[in-house]
């Protein structure tokens, strides 16, 4: 009898929600009305902060914040150099220089080390992400550091919606926070993002400037992103997975792994090898599109279930941890923060071998779809040597499937296959 399959990509769309959205993406108003300060005032309130500004996208969030520091050229922003290429792109756009920062592989995070060495009197942003969702246990030598050097603190907590740090909300912990609601996130309104912030002041500057600079998206960009949503649930569905794509993408991996992790991007372009990272210093206008109402009431239903999302991954992924099998392959985070896991990372060495013995258990992995910026030809001007230990964790951590649209069933189900594999595979053993 065949074995359930477990998908390694995640969408956190219902069906519904997006066959729902089709229509107002068709023929309803696009603009931003009552539904997006419903939805806004929903977030104040689940973040436990006095202002939320939801704009098209996380990078524009971030560019907006920036614009209103008024911070003096070729101010530095120190950052870790993986993350989606606009970020670095929206630093630059402002006249700031990004200046990344080595990270430490057992935390994912800022070493702390190489950042002390990076910090000059032009430092003037700490811009720390939660890569995977995960807090570390450095975090408050982070927070220090960046008082002791007068360092404005932005957090982008795209990666973990409902984390805490002793009770307190990631992505309102510094001076900002940004998050993105693209189509992976645990809230996804098609495109979308949000500035978090209890400077009101400051939130006040970045709606005067948007009402002067922002438009109305184009149609064209709802249709698009729709169409890719269908088909990939599509392939996704369990059925179709386990009889057709699961098959398919097994196979692909074995012939070419690079080829099955460029079809994980999603990424039309980095599948055809024609997609490149690029640099820009002036913003573009197809990114500037105010936020609307329908993506608004996709957002208000995602957050309906999202605590019941965030308890599942939470519930199994916690109870992988207890294995010890497991546990040591895991990044280390700090004891006072509260995860959701919204991905599973492990560090285990010979990732090629790992996910072909995951493959035939029926567990498709998956792997980072950031780019390592710092490694980026158009942005070697913003680092003065290769970030070994970055690329390391880009290529050698893998991610293992604890989505949040599985069911409790199926996600128990997985939990007990993997810790059969961890703890009975001596072939996987030898390999770590």
């Amino acid at each position: 009898m065949a074995i359930q399959k477990f998908q390694g990509s995640e969408a956190y769309y219902k069906s519904s929600t997006v066959f729902k959205s089709i229509l107002p993406a068709m023929f309803g108003s696009l603009k931003r009305g009552k539904r997006v300060n419903e939805f806004e005032r929903k977030l104040e309130k689940y973040f436990n902060v006095k202002n939320c500004y939801v704009l098209s996208s996380a990078r524009l969030s971030l560019y907006y914040i920036l614009k209103t520091l008024n911070l003096p050229k070729d101010s530095e922003i120190l950052m870790t150099p993986i993350t989606i290429a606009d970020i670095v792109n929206m630093i630059a756009c402002n006249g700031l220089k990004p200046k990344f920062v080595e990270m430490d592989k057992e935390t994912i995070n800022f070493s702390i080390d190489d950042l002390k060495k990076k910090i000059t009197p032009k430092s003037k942003v700490l811009y720390i992400t939660y890569l995977y969702g995960l807090v570390p246990p450095n975090i408050e030598e982070l927070f220090e550091l960046a008082k002791k050097n007068n360092l404005i603190i932005i957090e982008d907590c795209s990666q973990s919606i409902g984390v805490t740090f002793k009770g307190k909300m990631v992505g309102t912990l510094g001076d900002y926070g940004i998050c993105s609601f693209s189509s992976f996130k645990t809230i996804s309104t098609l495109y979308g993002g949000t500035v978090l912030t209890n400077k009101t002041e400051t939130v006040e500057k970045i709606k005067e400037l948007c009402a002067k600079e922002l438009t109305k998206p184009k149609r064209k960009i709802f249709f698009v992103m729709i169409f890719k949503i269908l088909i990939y649930r599509f392939f996704m569905l369990d059925f179709v997975f386990s009889f057709f794509t699961f098959p398919v993408l097994k196979v692909i991996n074995k012939i070419d792994p690079t080829l099955h992790y460029k079809i994980q991007t999603g990424n039309i372009g980095v599948i055809l090898g024609i997609g490149k990272v690029s640099f820009f210093d002036q913003i573009r206008k197809e990114l500037q599109f105010h936020f609307t109402d329908f993506q608004a009431k996709m957002g208000l239903r995602a957050m309906k279930i999202l605590e019941k999302t965030n308890y599942n991954m939470t519930k199994h992924a916690q109870s992988l941890l207890d294995n010890g099998n497991i546990k040591k392959y895991f990044p280390k985070t700090h004891k006072a923060s509260s995860m959701i896991y919204w991905r599973f990372p492990l560090y285990i060495g010979k990732i090629k071998d790992i996910k072909n013995i995951l493959f035939k258990n029926g567990i498709e992995t998956s792997q980072n779809n950031l780019p390592i910026c710092s490694e980026e030809e158009c942005f070697k001007q913003f680092t003065d040597r290769s970030l070994e230990n970055a690329v390391d964790i880009h290529h050698n951590y893998l991610f293992i499937p604890f989505h949040g649209w599985f069911s409790n069933k199926k996600l128990l189900k997985l939990k007990n296959r993997l810790i059969d594999i961890f703890e009975k595979n001596k072939y996987l053993n030898m390999l770590t």
